[in-house]
This record gives structure tokens, C-alpha cells and sequence, in this order.
């Protein structure tokens, strides 16, 4: 008789245990009580370093909380650790909304719970935040936090579920082509095509494709001008040269001879040289506007006329040619061919 009474008093006592339980488990689930609660990521990216911030606003603001628990899971209600996601054993943890408690952080990699001890028991205000540092992402999909807050009982005063999800980095690829404009332009007879130095008043006209000097004046110099204008992305810039391809030659054979570099003279200097002003011209070759220099034949070092080390929207500048003869040139009709070279380097 007394073996049967112990065995009801078994059973009660097992019936009441998953009584129990159940009552457990059926408070944490009705207990979804926090509000505006989310989990923000600093990236999304599956398998890569992130920091995540739950953040809550808790619906019992009078009880001391000592403790907050954070279950990874792939449901809301789950303990299954999404797959990927890790973090340390001690991960580097900070809260808001407790006052000036600080928090340590410890994790278990067999539950996929994280335990966030607050330094001292406090009551928390609105919003409250939980940022975990350096927590490895986990595969791309959804996962949730289950959040819980505790008195040092532990007593259960507030609990939630934040969900997110990790997504694939998005690709932007793009490629912009190198680009390159140069012209050159006709200089109008009696431009100035520099701010001191006569010399660089024209006296002819240019066009595109031409220098036609015309008949040489013998006492005073000869001055032409064409403008260039250089365009392009590339990252270091550009350089234009300028070579000819002999000196100026007539049917007989007589030149004129290339200038000696240095500066022009106005009216005494003779010889045919070139000079650049204005825009990205080469100040280191042309030290000031009567500065001038003689163009190589082919074949030989070009002349840099202006440069640029990085990309430029555009720019221009004057390529000034003067020519000077005395009245013993022989006579006759002289010409050569020049080359601009424009060189943009990528």
C-alpha cells in the first residue's frame, strides 16, 4: 500500500516537473514584450568581421537588470546556431541605457548563447543598446537573437526576438576609357599672346594647318602664333612636343637657320625658333616670353612645349614662332613641315 502512495507521489511529482517547464517555456514565449527592437549590422556581408547593434526599448523600466542574454538562432524560437556565424570567447561588448554600468561579454561556441554581465544592476531606460564587436557574419540568409534581460536572481524581466539577414555583397564594376582630345587653331595677325615682350604680337595670320609668313620683313621679326589645346583623363598627364622636319629650305637648297636658344632680340635676333606661353606651357624651358628655342629636326629630341602630370580637363596654350632675316638671305621660297606630338600617359 505505502509502495503505491510513493509511486502517485512519483507521478505528481513528474507531472507537476513538466508542468513546469512548460510554464517556462510558454512564459518566454509570451513574453515578447520589448518594443521597437532591432539588429543592425555594419555590413551585411556573409563570412566577413561585423559589429552588430541590438537595440530595444524595454517595456519594464523599474526592475534592476544584472544580466542580458543573446541566443543566435535560424529561428525565432530556436538553438540552432546559424552556420558561419562566430565570434571570440570574450567578445569586446558596450551598452547604452543603463547608466553608467559598463559590460563584459562571454561567449559560448556550443549553445550559441552570448552572456553580457553589466558591472552593476540597473534599471534600464529608453532605448537600451547592446553593441558586440568583431562578430564574424553567418551565411547569407536570415538569423534571429532571442534577447533576454535578468534581474541577479535570475529573474526574467524582459525578452525579444530581432531578426536580420546577411546578404550577399553587390558587385559595381565599371570602366571608363581613356580619352584624349588636342587641336590646334589659327592666331588672328596682332594678337598678343603674352603679357610682356613685344615680339609676341603677331604680324601674320595661322591658320589650323598653316604659317604663311609671306613676304620676310628684314628689319623687324616675323611673328606667328597657333593655339593648342590639349584634353584627357589620363592619370599622369600628358606631354606636346614639336619637331620639324628640316630646317626652312627653298628649291635651291639655302635655310634658314634654327635659332640660338636663348632669348630673342627683337629686330637683331635672327634664325626660326619657337616659344610657348599661357596655359600648362613648360616654364622650365621657356623662363619668360622671349625666351625662345630651336626646333629639332626629325629624328633628334623634340621640344617639350607643355606638359601636364595629371589628368586635365583642358588646357591651352600659344606656340609662338618667330623668324628673323637679314637682308643677305637668299632669295626664295622657304618651307618645312612641323610635327606636333601629344603624349598622354595612362
Amino acid at each position: 500500500m505505502r509502495i503505491k502512495k510513493f509511486n502517485r507521489f512519483l507521478s505528481f511529482l513528474v507531472i507537476f516537473s513538466l508542468i513546469s517547464v512548460s510554464s517556462i517555456q510558454t512564459i518566454n514565449a509570451a513574453s515578447i514584450t520589448m518594443t521597437h527592437a532591432s539588429l543592425t549590422l555594419s555590413n551585411s556581408n556573409p563570412g566577413t568581421s561585423a559589429n552588430e547593434t541590438l537595440s530595444w526599448d524595454p517595456s519594464n523600466t523599474t526592475s534592476t537588470i544584472s544580466t542580458i542574454l543573446v541566443q543566435y538562432a535560424t529561428t525565432a524560437t530556436g538553438t540552432t546556431i546559424p552556420s558561419g556565424l562566430s565570434m571570440g570567447s570574450t567578445p569586446t561588448v558596450s551598452v547604452t541605457g543603463f547608466g553608467s554600468a559598463t559590460a563584459t561579454g562571454a561567449y559560448d561556441s556550443s549553445t550559441g548563447v552570448l552572456t553580457v554581465t553589466l558591472s552593476a544592476a540597473t534599471a534600464p531606460t529608453s532605448p537600451s543598446t547592446l553593441t558586440i564587436d568583431a562578430v564574424t557574419n553567418p551565411s547569407a540568409g536570415v538569423f534571429y537573437t532571442q534577447v533576454s534581460t535578468e534581474t541577479s536572481t535570475p529573474t526574467l524581466v524582459d525578452y525579444g526576438v530581432m531578426e536580420t539577414q546577411t546578404v550577399t555583397q553587390v558587385s559595381v564594376t565599371g570602366t571608363m576609357d581613356p580619352s584624349l582630345s588636342f587641336s590646334v587653331t589659327g592666331v588672328a595677325s596682332g594678337t598678343s599672346t603674352s603679357t610682356t615682350g613685344g615680339e609676341n604680337a603677331t604680324t601674320v595670320s595661322t591658320t589650323a594647318t598653316t604659317i604663311p609668313f609671306g613676304h620676310f620683313n628684314v628689319t623687324s621679326t616675323n611673328v606667328a602664333a597657333q593655339e593648342i589645346t590639349t584634353s584627357t583623363n589620363a592619370n599622369y598627364g600628358y606631354t606636346v612636343t614639336l619637331q620639324e622636319n628640316q630646317l626652312l629650305t627653298d628649291t635651291g637648297g639655302a635655310t634658314i637657320p634654327a635659332v640660338s636658344a636663348g632669348s630673342w632680340t627683337t629686330n637683331t635676333t635672327t634664325g626660326f625658333g619657337v616659344n610657348t606661353t599661357g596655359g600648362q606651357a613648360n616654364t622650365t624651358l621657356f623662363t619668360s616670353s622671349s625666351t625662345y628655342e630651336p626646333i629639332p629636326n626629325s629624328g633628334s629630341t623634340p621640344v617639350t612645349l607643355a606638359s601636364s602630370s595629371s589628368a586635365a580637363a583642358s588646357a591651352s596654350e600659344y606656340v609662338n614662332f618667330q623668324l628673323g632675316v637679314t637682308a643677305s638671305q637668299p632669295a626664295g621660297t622657304y618651307t618645312n613641315q612641323l610635327d606636333y606630338v601629344v603624349t598622354p600617359t595612362y
